[in-house]
């Protein structure tokens, strides 16, 4: 408590830096014309801009010297002093980087950093050695307890961590030594997307733990570590002891469509799964007995929020993780007098703890948005539209439940065989669930009635709650990660079941199903992976080839600009791995087009150069010139028009255009 209470003394310091900064700014003539909302703005969007880096990384030394500091040293009462020494660094950001160029600034701010963290560095040790002398066997006691914990981390999930990372390599080892590309990939080789424009803030921070460079082998792994850690999390979470029901639970989350979906996106993996664990960590820190109630809920609400500014997605995972263990709870209490409002209560805690989470991070985002002046693109706004009435949305909700399993769409299910497979062991599981429910407690009814309302009502609405607030359309694979849940929740059934002997049977049939659908996912994930590698290299040889033509024309100068109109064709033989727009997972869609195609010809092809707007490409396409063209690859599908090296690829227009 006492270092917690250090902690939020420099959180109530925060308010007076940010004063002392403002006074400063004010009377130093730099800000002065501005009214005082315009001076916040710009001394936040400077700070953003000039010191992310630099600011971060000494408020992180602050509070680490500050959460274990002697007792010894009072320092968490001088408030006044933080207070200056955070203006001081905020008026040192703004400031001198303008007066002394950026290079001296970098070593300025650097070298007070390395000072700071040397003087807090040497009082802890001055103050703290003689508690050090005192105890001499305390890091042997603390080295034997840490052994000790991880060998029994070991014992309990190496069976779902060592499975998680098998099948993960099954699934996308071709992903980790290849480099597979889509639209998205190809524009973002040296970043991580959209980030404060689509709401994802949390962006920006990860990338001072992982850099802004696609790297497949060792994201990929990093990737799958993180998974492997969040599955281990999910099966202590929900207690499923039985260790092959761990190794299938870990490998159908691993090889789930929404995942494959994910590594498409190689730039952004290790956030994404950083983003996951996150998620999961925050449910297991609110459903914990131990500790501080009021601690517990302030950092789950921390965790949840900076998953959500990472990836939105995740809400649905946290909501989804949050009511299975209220039906588990449910099903595994005995009757005793004020059971039910004991169980309302924790179901009433959950929800407030989503409220607050969710709008903690909208706030946050307003905030920041304000502050940076970067609003929502066109894509996350109409990803916000949704008209449809409340009662509407609870519908379209468990229908797209129903729907995403049994049938094909984005990719969750690919074939008709693993519609059934899937179909099949969700009725398994909620059909042990209900016999254990009625075996158990055929006296208490309210109980069955209480399991029937959370199971098949509130379990599908948290599964797919992402359709309740965003446009339907919107939504993707990549989105549908809390899909996967429900095979955390048919194996736990079955275990019940099988752990009673109330159906011997039963958990050697859900094996065998959910195996079979682990299989059937790393096949279709390996497929994608070899189309989107063939399709690269189809892409890759075409491009070749038209940039050589291109440069032997007579009149070609490099100064001219390149009009890349329509899009590349596609070869007939794609359609031989069985992945259509309406089964596909979102991402495997073709990259040729004008989306990121010239990130290809200059990332990948290295050929430099400037090419045509979709406004110059429009123009140009009005041209009698460009009519009479043929289409390539038939001779003269190249041709110099005024001062532009115009390519026709096909008659159609691009799909995905971005404006340059």
């Amino acid at each position: 408590m006492a270092r917690l209470r250090k902690i939020l003394n420099v959180f109530i310091s925060a308010p007076l830096s940010l004063f002392f900064a403002l006074v400063f700014s004010y009377y130093s003539g730099y800000l002065r014309e501005y009214s005082l909302f315009e001076s916040v703005q710009k001394l936040g969007l400077a700070c953003l801009r000039y010191g992310r880096k630099q600011l971060l990384i000494l408020t992180a030394v602050l509070f680490i010297f500050l959460a274990f500091t002697p007792k010894k040293i009072k320092l968490e009462k001088m408030r006044v002093f933080w207070s200056a020494f955070f203006s001081c660094l905020l008026t040192v950001l703004v400031f001198l980087r303008d007066g002394i160029g950026a290079p001296a600034f970098r070593v300025l701010c650097w070298g007070f950093i390395f000072l700071s963290a040397s003087f807090l560095l040497f009082l802890y040790l001055v103050y703290d050695f003689e508690v050090y002398l005192a105890n001499k066997n305390r890091i042997k006691i603390l080295k034997d307890k840490e052994y000790k914990c991880a060998q029994r981390l070991w014992t309990d999930y190496k069976y779902p961590f060592v499975s998680t990372v098998i099948f993960g390599f099954i699934a996308y080892g071709w992903f980790f030594v290849n480099k597979i590309l889509n639209f998205d990939e190809l524009y973002n080789l040296f970043g991580k997307g959209a980030e404060i424009e689509s709401g994802r803030w949390g962006l920006p921070l990860v990338s001072y733990l992982i850099p802004d460079v696609s790297i497949p082998w060792l994201w990929g792994i990093i990737a799958l570590i993180m998974m492997a850690v969040s599955v281990c999390l999910i099966v202590n979470i929900t207690g499923i002891k039985n260790h092959i029901l761990q190794c299938l639970v870990a490998g159908v989350i691993v090889s789930f469509p929404a995942e494959t979906a994910t590594m498409l996106y190689m730039f952004t993996v290790p956030s994404y799964a950083f983003a996951f664990l996150l998620s999961v960590f925050s449910v297991k820190i609110i459903s914990t007995k131990q500790g501080k109630r009021a601690l517990k809920i302030l950092l789950a609400v921390l965790f949840e929020v900076f998953s959500v500014s990472i990836y939105q997605a995740n809400v649905a995972v946290t909501s989804t993780l949050l009511v299975l263990l209220l039906i588990f709870d449910l099903i595994h209490e005995s009757e005793a007098e004020g059971f039910f409002i004991h169980f309302l209560k924790k179901s009433i805690s959950y929800l407030v703890f989503l409220i607050i989470s969710m709008a903690l991070y909208y706030s946050v985002t307003l905030v920041i948005q304000k502050v940076t002046g970067i609003g929502f693109t066109n894509y996350s706004n109409r990803a916000l539209e949704n008209s449809r009435s409340v009662f509407q949305k609870v519908l379209y909700a468990l229908n797209t439940f129903g729907d995403v399993y049994s049938k094909q769409i984005n990719g969750i299910v690919r074939s008709e065989v693993s519609e059934i497979l899937h179909v099949i062991v969700i009725h398994i599981g909620y059909f042990s669930g209900f016999y254990y429910c009625i075996k158990k407690n055929f006296k208490w009814k309210e109980k069955i009635l209480l399991f029937s309302l959370y199971a098949v009502i509130l379990l599908p609405l948290s599964i797919s709650c992402l359709n309740l607030f965003l446009n339907p359309l919107s939504l993707h694979a990549v989105t549908m990660m809390s899909y996967a849940m429900i095979f955390v929740f048919s194996a736990k059934m079955v275990e019940l079941v099988s752990e009673e002997d109330l159906l011997p049977g039963s958990r050697n049939i859900i094996s065998l199903l959910i195996s079979v659908i682990i299989i059937f996912n790393t096949y279709y994930s390996n497929v994608i992976g070899l189309r989107m590698y063939i399709e690269y290299e189809n892409a890759y040889s075409a491009y070749t080839t038209i940039l050589s033509d291109m440069q032997s024309l007579p009149d070609y100068k490099a100064e001219y600009k390149i009009a890349l109109a329509g899009v590349l064709p596609e070869g007939d033989f794609m359609e031989n791995f069985g992945l259509t727009d309406e089964n596909s997972v979102f991402g495997v869609s073709s990259f040729r087009n004008n989306y990121s195609r010239n990130e290809l010809i200059q990332q990948y092809l290295g050929y430099d150069v400037q090419f045509a707007s979709s406004r110059e490409v429009n123009i140009i396409r009005e041209t009698e010139e460009y009519k009479d063209m043929p289409v390539y690859p038939n001779y003269g599908f190249i041709r110099i028009i005024d001062n532009y090296v115009v390519v026709k690829l096909s008659e159609k227009s691009e799909g995905y255009f971005r404006s340059n």
